[in-house]
């Protein structure tokens, strides 16, 4: 498993602006997330600018969401792993063999709510 890179880290209080879940034409299932990364977040190539976060080709992804809040979503950190529980859903796939060999994240917010992914990539764009 590849570690989270530090880059995750300056994502801290990045306001949410969209989640999208997308069926390729090859059938692999993407999640972009947009965000509006704050002008302070201390990495000078995202300061203040509009990001995606692409997570790509997933095998297996849990979105726990508590919406009954105040005010927007935003990040408060990433992490490498997923839950016990994922991990045994998970087991319950494995002799499908997933073909690819599955990176674990769980993406936290600070309503509370996460999204704990297996997928091959996970990757920060910066939009124009």
């Amino acid at each position: 498993m590849k570690k989270a890179g530090v880059e995750f880290g300056w994502l801290h209080d990045s306001i949410i602006t969209s989640i999208e879940f997308r069926v390729a034409d090859n059938g692999n299932r993407n999640l972009e997330m947009h965000m509006d990364c704050p002008s302070d977040c201390g990495y000078e190539p995202w300061e203040g600018k509009k990001l995606t976060v692409l997570v790509s080709d997933i095998a297996l992804m849990m979105h726990t969401v508590f919406g009954m809040q105040t005010g927007k979503e935003s990040i408060n950190f990433v992490e490498n792993g997923i839950s016990d529980i994922t991990r045994a859903k998970m087991r319950a796939w494995e002799h499908r063999k997933f073909g690819i060999d599955p990176e674990a994240y769980t993406i936290v917010f600070h309503s509370g709510s996460m999204i704990e992914v297996l997928c091959s990539t996970i990757a920060v764009l910066v939009r124009a």
